[in-house]
């Protein structure tokens, strides 16, 4: 697939909704579940939720991502850290994960969202 430079307003409010109800979804099960439970099952479920909001957008564009350290390339570049088992440092939890999903949202939406 050639890359994308473009993505319809739809298009991004949909995985904005799926990432939202995968949220919801561990609220669920978070208000169930002991905390020793929780701290063993929220990293790898963030990480994962990372590595499924990145390949919503796999096709992007690189070249419109931004200079390095922008939101994008950060992103992309956490995406790697996780794939290739590099990802130790300060593992996610609900809170650091939906700030990195809106701020994925907010460059996604800034820079590749269809004009109208």
């Amino acid at each position: 697939m050639l890359a994308r430079k473009h993505f319809d307003q739809t298009y991004i409010d949909a995985c904005r909704g799926r990432i939202a109800a995968q949220l919801a979804n561990y609220r669920a099960v978070k208000a169930s579940a002991d905390d020793a439970a929780i701290a063993a099952f929220e990293p790898p479920y963030f990480d994962d939720l990372v590595l499924v909001l990145d390949n919503l957008f796999v096709h992007r564009m690189r070249g419109m991502e931004g200079k390095p350290g922008s939101p994008l390339k950060e992103f992309r570049a956490l995406c790697e850290s996780i794939t290739e088992d590099r990802h130790a440092d300060v593992p996610l939890d609900e809170e650091s994960f939906s700030r990195l999903a809106e701020q994925f949202f907010a460059e996604i939406e800034n820079r590749y969202q269809r004009p109208e």
